[in-house]
């Protein structure tokens, strides 16, 4: 979360949290996008860092339309032909009998609602394809609700060359029935050209408890928000798939099972030329996004925020995904705060899958970790490079599953130019999880490994499998050396020197919290990989430099507003907690989280001395300093002072004898003369009844800045 605080001598602010999030516009023009080598990377990260996650819409551009448009407003009189503003339709029942020409547009107007199901019946050509969208004034884009008694809002079977755009729809039920948003489907022929934007979709309620007696090839993946398939229970013998799809710009939030899935359902004939660019999935039971049966699809700029709510270990879920796919890439995506799951990975290469790519993405707070790789089926190889992982949870990369038809089968992972870093405990750095677990090997080089903890984790889950990552050239931090993989060429064990790790935000922006300093052992460190990229996530060309992790540039200074306090080592005279919770206790105040305050052990007497000491690392100029009372908290202390030091020798920076605590202050900033110093101390001279007869001082967090 992004923190400001208004910076003057003290300040006396309630601690307010900003979180950002963003929404990608535009990122994919045509069928005919550049290739990764090809792109502007810079001008593509300009575009993602200056958009932010709005309701705005348009209204849709009917000036290149050649056929007939149509016009639909709900409170018109029915009976009306369509074909002027002055002259409206007024429901879907209306609409959906209207025989649509290729050309031909179908505009509803904002602020209307209709409530039922547009069934769309007929298709469009390549030049000439048939637009669904909305016009008029208003605030609100025309609405469309399903209510339940329909399985799709918007629906269209066997039809192609359809653009569906600037509508809202939902689709929302108290029963127990499989349900869409907006749904698509190929049944007896090959469907091509649709596309959805600048969609709202949301409250799409399908329910989990039917799906297992019901699969066959309606897999439950298939019910949601945006949803696509080719190949179903009425047609498992067709030879269908899609080709040429392209959902970009939409909102989904909400939704069960899932917020945007496309491809063939029924594995036989594989979809192609998939693109989901650009959408912001939020809220839903299960996945985010899904490729199932593609074979060629890209998968940019999307954020998956805060799915698999059910938070549930009886269901596999996984943020951004692809199964039964091949030649897909994954780039440029944030997927955060993925909940309790079998799986809860951001990221997932799962079974039947060959030559995927996962490149370029910000994977953080998600349960499962930020990988998960499965072998089922074929054998197969990917290639996973310059992501960044930021506390992750269980483990960084998983791998499972399970059987092999056929045969002993094997996937390959090329793992290169990553950044794996967390501050909270993780139960391994590789898990190898249930049977064939064995048939996944790594290639792990030119990584970063960093655990800013204090607890230090092992590396495998299971010892006796570390044989499958041959690893070389990787930065390890936070780990047990003894424990570390034997023989590996090029190692370091050294801190990477990020150059704002904890205070890393939510956003793509929050990479750049991973770019390195000048006295990172990681600059200049890598070994050359065959077959890298051209450029890392920033745009920096992957040929002048060889650094180890994501970051492939010059080394940087460190940024004015870093918390130089972050994540270090804290020492106090006393810890109200047990001996063993005394460490974790007292990294609360350097771990960037506010809502958990630590106190000194409770005294007799109010002028019991107590003190905080902060290990800085190094020596570092400070002249600013920012406590945090915490949420209800009534223990922030009375009289204090403030120094910085080496730990022998100390400049007192701030002495404050005048009680400043309120109720509604939860931030307090104190800002002075420039003191150079490796320690930050606190030393408590009066201390706050605690209600039981005795006398304690609790803070939530500590920081210092040079400014």
């Amino acid at each position: 979360m992004t923190k400001k605080v208004k910076i003057i001598t003290v300040v006396l602010a309630v601690c307010m949290f900003l979180g950002c999030g963003l929404i990608v516009l535009g990122l994919v023009a045509g069928k005919d996008r550049e290739t990764k080598a090809e792109m502007d990377v810079e001008a593509m990260i300009d575009k993602i860092h200056s958009l932010n996650l709005t309701d705005d819409f348009y209204n849709t551009d009917i000036s290149g339309i050649s056929g007939n448009v149509y016009y639909v407003d709900a409170q018109a009189e029915p009976g009306n032909d369509g074909l002027s503003m002055e002259n409206p339709l007024c429901s879907l029942e209306e609409v959906n009998q209207l025989k649509l020409k290729p050309g031909d547009a179908v505009l509803f107007q904002n602020d209307g609602e209709w409530h039922g199901s547009l069934q769309i019946s007929y298709s469009g050509t390549a030049e000439k394809p048939i637009l669904v969208g909305n016009y008029g004034d208003g605030i609100n884009r025309p609405a469309i609700h399903g209510d339940g008694i329909v399985s799709a809002a918007v629906c269209g079977s066997d039809v192609s060359y359809i653009t569906v755009e600037n509508l809202e729809v939902t689709n929302e039920s108290d029963q127990t029935k499989r349900l869409r948003g907006i749904y698509f489907n190929a049944v007896r022929q090959n469907v091509s050209g649709l596309v959805v934007q600048n969609c709202y979709v949301h409250d799409v309620d399908s329910q989990p408890d039917v799906f297992e007696e019901e699969r066959k090839y309606s897999d439950p993946h298939f019910c949601g928000g945006i949803m696509m398939m080719a190949g179903t229970a009425d047609s498992p013998e067709m030879d269908v798939k899609f080709d040429d799809i392209l959902i970009r710009n939409n909102k989904v939030d909400s939704c069960s099972l899932c917020g945007i899935t496309v491809g063939s359902g029924d594995l036989i004939t594989l979809s192609t030329n998939i693109r989901v660019v650009g959408n912001y999935v939020s809220n839903c039971f299960g996945d985010a996004i899904l490729l199932y049966g593609v074979d060629g699809g890209l998968v940019e700029g999307n954020i998956g925020d805060t799915n698999g709510t059910r938070n549930n270990l009886s269901y596999a879920y996984a943020g951004i995904w692809c199964f039964g796919s091949k030649n897909v890439t994954f780039q440029y995506n944030e997927s955060f705060g993925f909940g309790t799951s079998q799986d809860g990975q951001g990221f997932d290469i799962d079974a039947y899958c060959d030559n995927i790519t996962i490149q370029y993405n910000y994977s953080h707070d998600n349960y499962g970790g930020f990988l998960l790789i499965m072998d089922l089926g074929i054998d197969g190889r990917h290639t996973v490079r310059y992501n960044v992982s930021r506390n992750d949870g269980t483990s960084f990369i998983t791998t499972t599953l399970a059987l092999s038809n056929g045969g002993v089968r094997h996937q390959q992972v090329d793992i290169y130019q990553n950044t794996f870093y967390t501050t909270k405990p993780i139960d391994c750095l590789f898990r190898f999880f249930g049977f064939g677990a064995d048939r996944v090997y790594m290639n792990a080089r030119n990584n970063i490994f960093c655990v800013d903890s204090e607890i230090k984790p092992p590396v495998f889950s299971n010892s006796a499998l570390s044989n499958r990552v041959v690893f070389g050239n990787n930065c390890w931090y936070g780990f047990e050396e003894s424990l570390l993989p034997a023989g590996e060429a090029g190692r370091i064990v050294e801190d990477p020197m990020f150059s704002n790790p904890r205070n890393a935000y939510s956003g793509m922006e929050g990479m750049d919290g991973f770019q390195l300093l000048e006295d990172s052992p990681c600059l200049n460190a890598g070994t050359e990989i065959f077959g890298n990229a051209t450029t890392d996530y920033w745009g920096n060309e992957t040929s002048e430099n060889h650094n180890i992790g994501a970051y492939m540039g010059k080394a940087v200074e460190p940024p004015t507003d870093a918390n130089l306090a972050s994540g270090k080592t804290v020492t106090m005279s006393s810890v109200d907690g047990i001996a063993m919770a005394e460490k974790s206790l007292r990294a609360l105040l350097t771990d960037g989280v506010f809502d958990k305050a630590v106190s000194t052990m409770p005294a007799e007497a109010a002028g019991n001395p107590e003190w905080i000491e902060i290990d800085l690392g190094k020596e570092s100029e400070i002249s600013r300093v920012v406590l945090y009372a915490g949420q209800n908290n009534p223990l922030f202390p009375k009289e204090f002072t403030i120094s910085i030091g080496d730990g022998e020798s100390w400049n007192e920076v701030v002495s404050q004898s005048e009680d400043l605590f309120g109720p509604k202050q939860d931030v307090y900033t104190f800002t002075f003369q420039p003191v150079k110093g490796s320690r930050l101390r606190i030393d408590i001279t009066q201390m706050r009844e605690t209600g039981t007869g005795t006398y304690a001082a609790a803070l939530s967090e500590v920081e210092a800045y040079k400014e």
